[in-house]
């Protein structure tokens, strides 16, 4: 490094990672941000053994993400997060090594960085990287003090890379408890028959499914072997072998359905058919099994003979290989204010990018989500992809209020709700009213009340709760009554011939003014022409929403659309081709 007025020694760093190895290390950060590191007592107490051991003023651990910088665990300065080239972490990150910097006022790295320059001042630096078991430098354990120093000796240095290390450990071992969290989730959720099983080849949990289907309680199951009770067999031409499906790394986390003989509690036998996901297990890879009955047919042998149902059509290796190679992404539609016709919202609306079918809408694959069990994971990703980008948004100016968020069934009936929706605010700095949770009749027809307690636990810190496609269904009047609503959508049906339907403007004006006699927020789904607006209008309808005021688009033309929304930008939508969400 130069200092002013003399030549120093230069420490050498890697050149910054390529796009890809970028992408996969920020994909890394983002999982991270999802753990709830910042409230981890052991971190902390590396944290302040850190500050201890330097004697110095601030002590920090961080994440470094696509733009930004931010403080997770921290002693002696206040949280904040900073823009990524402003730090003095988006440099440690690019060796392995420890980064010193023994004073940033005379280095011109940094010299004109805020941290240098704003208060509290800091000029001495010494990190080192948070690196991952996948070998991805996510973030830096650092010391920061207001007096520059000298430098540090090898056993400082050697000090913090251990401690580092020891935060790593602690980090994994966090990451580790939330996958067995999530995969107990989709245990509480999951209506198929289901068994988790180890790396030694033991059952670790049975869900109430297949503790019915195998005629064995739940606790009789946990701890057996899962050859015991799903009886080795010659395969299906062409299948694999139930645990060789994870020696070949991620490209294999779903079987080939496989057809094999349960053996029942009391010694009798059932033909189930059977396939296999990956799990990380407490003590490894481990897998999940979906067991479901088959029809048996006698034959010649004596033997069973299996007569596989007929299959969606996205089968489960279809879904998990989109979500492991993100495959599926979100466009946003905008909702606009009926008075002023400003765009202060989004509908977050998923898409499945398929290599083979191109872009798919959701009617296409949401159902076969549902069914083979991989709605928790989509619909936790859509909820924090979703938070990211309005958070992103945000920081690029534009004055977006909040994001709506379809809920799958499964979520709603998901005691994880309440944390991932609080993690996915506390992650990106949002507020609880940014976020909006969408419930349908299929949700209100539950009558679940844990997950009614979710929602109006959140709720009551403001997260907002939209009734979706209201109106067509029978158990809409009813919920108003017990969930905790802010927003009524009106479904398009009621719309559509507005103007030329006298039963549907009359059903439409009632439903508006219902809504604001319960203090709600009335928003008009599928707008698509002037003169729909100007009646909706009329009746007093809050928010509109359809292709009226813009199509669903990716995120990043979504910011060209809000500053476009003019009415010339306007005329030219109108006049489009548009796709229904």
């Amino acid at each position: 490094m130069w200092m002013k007025g003399e030549l120093v020694e230069i420490q050498q760093m890697k050149s910054p990672l390529n796009a890809e190895d970028e992408a996969r290390r920020v994909e890394g950060v983002r999982a991270l941000l999802a753990l709830g590191l910042r409230n981890d007592q052991g971190l902390q107490a590396i944290v302040n053994a850190l500050a201890i051991l330097f004697d110095a003023g601030a002590a920090v651990l961080t994440l470094v993400d696509r733009d930004r910088l931010i403080f997770v665990v921290q002693q002696g300065i206040p949280r904040q997060d900073m823009p990524r080239k402003e730090s003095f972490c988006s440099s440690t990150i690019l060796s392995d090594e420890v980064l010193v910097v023994p004073d940033g006022a005379a280095d011109l790295r940094f010299a004109n960085r805020p941290l240098i320059d704003d208060q509290p001042r800091m000029r001495f630096y010494a990190g080192a990287p948070l690196t991952t078991p996948e070998g991805h430098r996510v973030g830096s354990l650092c010391v920061l003090d207001p007096k520059p120093r000298v430098g540090i000796s090898d056993h400082q240095k050697n000090a913090i890379k251990a401690l580092a290390t020891l935060a790593m450990d602690r980090i994994c071992a966090l990451r580790d408890a939330w996958n067995r969290a999530s995969a107990l989730d989709c245990f509480e959720t999951e209506t198929r028959p289901m068994l988790a099983v180890n790396a030694a080849g033991a059952i670790e949990y049975a869900n109430v499914a297949a503790a019915e289907l195998l005629g064995r309680g739940q606790a009789e199951l946990c701890g057996l072997a899962f050859d015991a009770v799903i009886a080795p067999g010659p395969l299906n031409a062409g299948c694999e072998t139930l645990m060789s499906v994870y020696a070949h790394g991620r490209e294999s986390h779903v079987s080939k359905r496989l057809f094999r003989t349960a053996i029942l509690g009391g010694g009798g036998e059932r033909p189930v058919e059977i396939s296999v996901q990956s799990w990380a297990a407490p003590d490894g890879a481990g897998m999940i099994a979906f067991v479901g009955e088959a029809v048996a047919l006698a034959n010649p042998s004596g033997n069973f003979a299996f007569v596989r149902p007929a299959a969606g059509r996205n089968t489960q290796a279809d879904l998990a290989r989109a979500l492991d190679r993100g495959e599926f992404l979100l466009h946003y539609q905008p909702q606009v204010s009926m008075d002023t016709g400003g765009m202060h919202a989004v509908e977050a609306l998923v898409r499945w990018s398929d290599p083979q079918r191109g872009l798919l809408l959701p009617k296409s694959f949401l159902i076969d989500v549902e069914e083979n069990g991989f709605a928790l994971p989509l619909g936790w990703w859509i909820l924090d992809e979703a938070a990211s980008q309005l958070a992103q948004w945000r920081r690029q100016g534009l004055a977006l209020q909040r994001v709506s968020v379809n809920l799958f069934t499964a979520q709603y009936r998901s005691e994880a709700l309440v944390r991932r929706v609080l993690q996915a605010l506390s992650v990106n700095n949002l507020a609880p009213e940014m976020i909006e949770l969408e419930v349908t009749e299929t949700i209100a027809l539950l009558n679940d009340e844990c997950g009614l307690r979710s929602l109006r636990c959140l709720a009551d810190l403001g997260v907002r709760i939209a009734f979706d496609d209201f109106g067509t269904g029978y158990a809409s009047l009813s919920s108003l009554q017990q969930f905790p609503l802010t927003t009524l959508k009106l479904d398009r049906s009621f719309i559509q011939n507005i103007q030329s339907n006298r039963s549907d403007a009359v059903i439409t004006k009632s439903m508006i003014a219902l809504a604001r006699d319960l203090g709600l927020e009335s928003v008009a789904e599928g707008i698509e022409t002037p003169g729909q607006h100007d009646v909706l209008a009329e009746m007093g309808c809050a928010v509109g929403q359809g292709f009226l005021y813009g199509r669903p688009v990716s995120a990043a033309d979504l910011p060209a659309l809000v500053a476009g929304n003019d009415a010339g930008a306007l005329t030219m939508m109108r006049n489009s081709s548009f796709f229904h969400a």
